[in-house]
């Protein structure tokens, strides 16, 4: 079973790695302007229906015709969840996989309503 810690980063990770920008939320660094910019072009790929949440907390296409730099988009974040899952799994001596399952299940929880989401069943709109 995972560390109760674990489940508490891994639901603390899930979030700020990419959720929807919030508003009124105040950016300032370079670092920050850049992640906030990030955000909301990953916002922008959901809510045009080309990318999704999936179940191993990572990021999918959702349809083959999907934007080569919407998919660049989605590498680059997918490597960033990746790492920060690796350091959670790491910091608490749990799988990686079990780390990914709780992020997922978080994100696809959070979901903002009408965009994708893939719970291991296939595409669907939450």
């Amino acid at each position: 079973t995972m560390p109760a810690l674990a489940v508490a980063l891994a639901l603390t990770l899930a979030p700020a790695l990419h959720g929807p920008v919030q508003a009124g939320e105040v950016v300032g660094t370079p670092q920050q302007l850049a992640q906030a910019d990030q955000r909301a072009q990953l916002d922008a790929a959901r809510r045009a229906g080309h990318l999704g949440e999936r179940a191993d907390g990572l990021l999918g296409a959702v349809t083959s015709s999907v934007p080569a730099d919407v998919l660049a988009l989605m590498e680059r974040i997918n490597a960033e969840r990746l790492a920060a899952y690796r350091q959670v799994a790491s910091q608490n001596n749990i799988s990686v996989q079990a780390v990914q399952a709780v992020a997922g299940e978080k994100l696809i929880q959070q979901a903002t309503p009408g965009t994708w989401v893939n719970d291991g069943s296939g595409w669907r709109q939450r």
